[in-house]
Formats: C-alpha cells, structure tokens, sequence
C-alpha cells in the first residue's frame, strides 16, 4: 500500500481543522445556555472554596465550593480508567473522596472548568443522568447528573487544563 501523498495529507489535515472547529463552534455559549437555571450553581462555584489536595477526603457538603488541587494525568493513579481519552495536550486529573450522603438520589457535579468528571461508587464508574455545558460563562463551565446511593463516593476528574478546579455537589436541577 502507497502512502498518501503531500497534497491528499494537507488537504486531509484541513478537513480535520474545519470539522474540529464546527463542532466547537456548535457548542453552546453563556450562562443562559445551560439546560437548567445557571445562576444558583454558578453563585456556588463562586463563592468561598474549601481547598483540598488530590486523594483527600471531606465529608458531603452539597452546595459548598471544593477547590481541588489536581495533579498531571500522567503521573496519577485513578480508579478506574477515564471513559474519554484526553484532549488537552498537558492534562491534569484527581480526586476527592466524599462521605455518603444522607440519603440516596439525583446529585449534580457542578465544574468550573472543561474536562471529565466520573463519580464512582462501589469501585463502579456510574451513568451520567443528565449533562449541560456552555462556553463563555464566568465561573461554570459543567454540570453533569449523576444518581447516588447513600455510600460513600469517589469523584475522579481528569483531562483538565489547569491544576486548580472548582467543583460543587448540589442538588440535581
């Protein structure tokens, strides 16, 4: 088998651009772009953060700020495999250890930044319920559903571009 040619590799590599930025720009932008009302979530990403390092335990405090200092993917341990290769070229990941919560039900993982968040119960990655994101929305970046059990919880987070996050467990919109 011949390989491709300079030209057919240019313009293969230019096709790739155009459907990697459709796809970004059909993402949606602002704060009133998210499924479910913004400004609750986002009033709790910005208001005082507990800071804690990666691995680190705290007990379930919905509607509290958590700031976790995350670490480079690469040189992180995580509990079970990211579903989503990364897309950031210098990832950072984490996690956070967090008590069970009093009583079983629809929990939403509030970002403020882009990358992917796993909650993990019983050593089992759990389904997404429900997902919202937007760009261009100070503060709030994702919130991502998930249905808990009143067992203790591990959030794992990983492809993030940067080493700090803010990150808010409240209750599902």
């Amino acid at each position: 088998m011949r390989p491709p040619s300079t030209p057919r590799l240019i313009v293969l590599s230019l096709l790739s651009c155009l459907l990697t930025a459709r796809a970004q720009a059909a993402e949606p932008a602002g704060c009133d772009a998210f499924r479910w009302p913004a400004e609750p979530i986002r009033a709790v990403l910005q208001g005082e953060a507990v800071q804690f390092a990666s691995g680190n335990a705290t007990p379930f405090t919905p509607g509290k700020a958590l700031q976790l200092k995350l670490q480079p993917q690469a040189s992180v341990t995580l509990p079970v495999t990211p579903q989503k290769p990364p897309r950031n070229p210098t990832p950072f990941a984490g996690t956070l250890i967090i008590a069970a919560p009093a009583a079983s039900g629809s929990y939403a993982v509030a970002m403020s930044a882009g990358g992917w968040v796993e909650a993990i119960q019983d050593g089992k990655s759990l389904r997404t319920v429900a997902f919202s994101g937007a760009t261009g929305c100070p503060g709030l970046r994702k919130i991502v559903v998930f249905a808990l059990e009143a067992k203790p919880l591990t959030l794992q987070l990983s492809d993030i571009a940067a080493e700090l996050i803010t990150i808010a467990i409240v209750q599902a919109p």
